[in-house]
């Protein structure tokens, strides 16, 4: 692996790649996108994530807000982002070529190019995630190899992974991409690549290459659950179904308990705190709404609209700060400025402490809804849905009721 980084990024010096330059990497979930994030940052240079799925207008944004001067790619995909691409310099890993240059450069010991390299500090940036969040345009979460480092370390303490565990993740490339392998490189560990989210590709791949660690949204898990029963795939061997994006129906929790003898593992996470920065025990204590406790390293409060702290039973805003949390958005002084709160980032999700130290999402603050003066939590409202056992998804919106004003409604599969 060493020796495959080392000749992409020799590559991408040749091309007259600077440190702090940035590099578009428009990539599938392949062994690939792992070369290209870490010749990247062997190069000194700084990784964006580029949807490919997106709109031409998205991708147009995203290169004018971070002004990249390469991209690596893979082939199949360059048809979706040619128009925004023009004539940047592209590297092809998946092209016959590089496919060649990789294979030779695995086996040649004369691949290690063990010369100088661009210094590299902890607070260098390592690559710019990519969000919107409520405005529409894209923002660019600085993410420094330091902060990369931090988050990973709480990973592995608080699910405690090890050399031994089998990663299947399946969040999407755009998304915490450092999360697809940082995890299994700082163990030593095994990742297992799946592109298409196909409960039988995925179950099949659980099976065969015994999966302990699978990171997922819980819309996933819910359709593995014909799957769970069949007597022909394996889920034996999976101790943490970690589950995120979307808060998780306790009769899914249960159904894997039952089936494998784990629950489903909530986690909380964001773009701004570099991916997980909560998660439930993985014993099954923790409640089934809640996503549990922080992760080493972060220290989180819960305030009001006044930023006064809020003691446990009240709900407000959920402010999080702590190594693994970004410094600010790139080149952009004013959203940075609004998004901290002193050094607590500011994530606009509602939270609520109980007795017991465990947190409970409760929505974002622009989704609560006011009927008759009354504050209502969606979140709340859903979680109460989702215990009934024949409920599989649930989101709870405002309504304009002529007669009472906005009123939540549910929306139920």
């Amino acid at each position: 692996l060493r020796r495959q980084v080392n000749i992409v990024a020799a590559e991408l010096i040749d091309m007259g790649v600077q440190p702090g330059d940035r590099v578009l990497v428009g990539m599938e979930k392949r062994f690939e996108l792992v070369i290209a994030f870490l010749a990247i940052a062997r190069a000194g240079a700084v990784s964006v994530p580029f949807n490919f799925k997106g709109s031409t207008e998205e991708q147009t944004d995203t290169i004018q807000l971070t002004e990249p001067v390469a991209g690596c790619f893979h082939s199949d995909l360059i048809p979706f982002m040619e128009k925004s691409l023009g004539k940047l310099q592209r590297i092809v890993l998946d092209s016959g070529k590089w496919s060649k240059r990789l294979q030779t450069a695995a086996q040649n010991s004369a691949s290690d190019l063990t010369g100088e390299w661009p210094e590299i500090k902890p607070d260098t940036i390592a690559y710019l995630n990519m969000t919107s969040g409520s405005t529409g345009k894209p923002k660019a979460a600085s993410a420094s190899h330091r902060q990369l480092f931090a988050n990973t370390l709480a990973c592995v303490q608080k699910l405690k992974l090890t050399e031994d565990d089998v990663h299947l993740p399946l969040f999407a490339v755009m998304s915490h991409p450092h999360e697809i392998f940082c995890r299994a490189l700082f163990t030593a560990a095994t990742i297992v690549l799946v592109e298409k989210l196909y409960p039988r590709t995925i179950s099949e791949a659980i099976s065969a290459h015994k999966v302990t660690c699978m990171m997922a949204v819980s819309a996933v898990y819910n359709l593995l659950l014909p799957f769970l029963d069949s007597k022909k795939y394996d889920f034996s061997t999976l101790r943490i179904p970690e589950s995120g994006g979307m808060p998780t129906p306790p009769a899914v929790v249960n159904r894997y308990r039952d089936n494998i003898g784990v629950p489903v593992v909530s986690v909380w996470g964001s773009t701004e705190t570099m991916g997980v920065a909560f998660a439930s025990s993985l014993d099954g204590t923790t409640p089934s709404d809640s996503v549990g406790t922080a992760l080493p390293g972060y220290q989180v409060r819960i305030v009001d609209k006044d930023e006064n702290p809020l003691t446990e039973g009240e709900v407000g805003e959920m402010q999080i700060r702590g190594i693994g949390v970004m410094s600010g958005y790139w080149q952009d002084p004013d959203n940075t400025s609004r998004a901290f709160s002193g050094e607590f980032y500011k994530t606009g999700d509602l939270f609520e402490l109980d007795a017991n130290g465990n947190y409970f999402f409760r929505g974002r603050m622009d989704a609560m809804i006011k009927a008759g003066g009354v504050k209502i939590y969606p979140a709340e409202i859903e979680a109460a849905i989702f215990a009934h056992p024949l409920v599989r998804e649930a989101v709870v919106v405002p309504f304009d009721d002529r007669l009472r004003g906005l009123v939540p409604m549910a929306v139920i599969v």
